[in-house]
């Protein structure tokens, strides 16, 4: 994404929050401060208060994003073959004998994982990366035997199906991890998936709508319409339905996440800008 946007070629990006200052803050330097009083932003005042001045999207106090829509990475579950009754309560019951076989995990993103493990041990979900600047501290999650690396072997233990572009959804499983969308347009199909809501939270994003540093001008003014129509209530609408998100705007109808759940985008759950040393 920083390559695509480096060349010059890009008016308007679609980045997830913490993308803005990975890798040093690569992405951030190409972005300019939303002038959230522009007349063309009438959409702006709706959004989520919560979601507005996010410190990750920031650069001198200013917001470099328009929050579009966001989600969990969490644990869905096959409602077809589960009562509520029957769902895991803590993260920690991941490790149930209940459980083996009829998990799915991400195979090419270990950070979720890693999150998932480090939550089951009454840690946060990014505890390595909270220890990027303790040199010693972190070496210690370096070595082979530690407890945190057994817990996450076990959790692989439990695994049926490692995905790697998608979640799967096959009859055979019972809990799959997902950020959402793929689960919504599974649904749309017929599924009957839910988001397990654990006792310790669940780990959440933030697409965000971001200008490139050189727009100016009439293009600018141009930009900031579009980005009004896309944080509109017929678009946030569609991100809600459609997409199986939680919208930025206040203005839907229903934001059923968010409804079920007032606390859902806790700001110690935000992914992480994650340190290179993490």
């Amino acid at each position: 994404m920083f390559d695509v946007m480096r060349s010059g070629n890009v008016d308007i990006s679609f980045l997830t929050l913490n993308y803005i200052k990975m890798q040093g803050g690569k992405i951030e330097q190409l972005l300019q401060p939303i002038d959230t009083d522009s007349p063309r932003l009438t959409n702006y005042k709706a959004l989520n208060d919560d979601l507005t001045q996010i410190s990750m999207g920031t650069q001198d106090g200013k917001p470099l994003y328009i929050p579009w829509g966001g989600g969990a990475y969490g644990i869905w579950a096959n409602m077809d073959k589960l009562s509520e009754d029957e769902l895991p309560q803590s993260v920690n019951d991941l490790w149930n004998d209940r459980w083996e076989g009829k998990l799915s995990l991400t195979k090419g993103q270990i950070q979720p994982n890693i999150a998932l493990a480090l939550l089951a041990m009454d840690k946060s979900p990014f505890h390595i990366n909270d220890l990027a600047g303790d040199r010693a501290g972190l070496g210690k999650y370096s070595k082979g035997d530690t407890p945190l690396q057994d817990k996450v072997n076990a959790l692989y233990d439990q695994v049926g199906n490692f995905w790697s572009k998608g979640p799967v959804f096959s009859d055979d499983l019972l809990l799959v991890a997902s950020y959402g969308p793929g689960v919504s347009a599974h649904n749309a199909e017929g599924g009957n998936w839910e988001l397990v809501p654990f006792e310790e939270g669940n780990t959440v994003w933030l697409d965000t709508i971001n200008f490139n540093r050189d727009l100016s001008g009439r293009k600018l003014e141009a930009a900031e319409i579009f980005a009004n129509y896309f944080i509109g209530k017929k678009v946030q609408e569609r991100v809600v339905e459609g997409l199986g998100m939680v919208a930025a705007s206040s203005k839907v109808d229903s934001n059923p996440l968010i409804e079920k759940n007032p606390n859902f985008f806790d700001p110690s759950m935000f992914w992480p800008p994650y340190d290179n040393k993490a």
